[in-house]
């Protein structure tokens, strides 16, 4: 599947409602586009026999003036004893993911996949999330393209305006799931 099957099959993903009082809820979407592009991004070459759990949470909040629209988390020894099954935790934000662009979000997928990294040691398995190579990572600036990546940045800053003026004149709402398309080049 090249990167146009890819957006092509994502045009097919239904919208997708909250599980009522559930904290967490599966990412199936999600999780289909991160295996993709494990499977077909080199430099996601050490996350192929990676054990990757990907789970919508209804609001990761915010940091500053941008929303969190994603968040990797390595699982750490207890964790991983616990739950052998899971390596690693990408949590998606519910609330906007189902207005963002297609395109958005595969860039979002791809930039949380960027923060994992497995390697083996002599000391055994180590899961690391890296920080940012410069406020992100130069393989998505190069897979994207500037352009596209800094409309992705202003367009988390401008979903948390939007929700904050929602909620300021009470029309604090569910997603609509059309795409987000405020941010598209002419």
């Amino acid at each position: 599947m090249i990167y146009e099957d890819l957006l092509a099959h994502i045009q097919t993903f239904a919208q997708i409602d909250w599980p009522g009082d559930e904290k967490y809820a599966e990412a199936e979407d999600a999780t289909f586009v991160a295996s993709w592009l494990i499977q077909n991004r080199s430099y996601h070459e050490s996350l192929r026999d990676a054990k990757i759990k990907v789970l919508f949470k209804k609001d990761l909040g915010s940091r500053g003036t941008q929303a969190i629209l994603g968040k990797a988390k390595a699982q750490d020894d207890l964790q991983r004893k616990i739950s052998p099954e899971v390596e690693f935790v990408l949590l998606v934000n519910w609330t906007y993911w189902n207005d963002l662009k297609n395109e958005y979000k595969i860039i979002l997928v791809d930039h949380e996949l960027c923060h994992m990294e497995k390697l083996a040691t002599e000391k055994g398995l180590r899961l690391k999330c890296l920080p940012h190579d410069f406020e992100e990572f130069a393989t998505i600036l190069k897979q994207y393209g500037d352009q596209k990546v800094l409309n992705f940045h202003n367009l988390t800053t401008l979903l948390l305006e939007q929700k904050k003026d929602d909620k300021e004149t009470g029309t604090d709402k569910e997603s609509t799931g059309g795409d987000l398309n405020i941010l598209d080049e002419a």
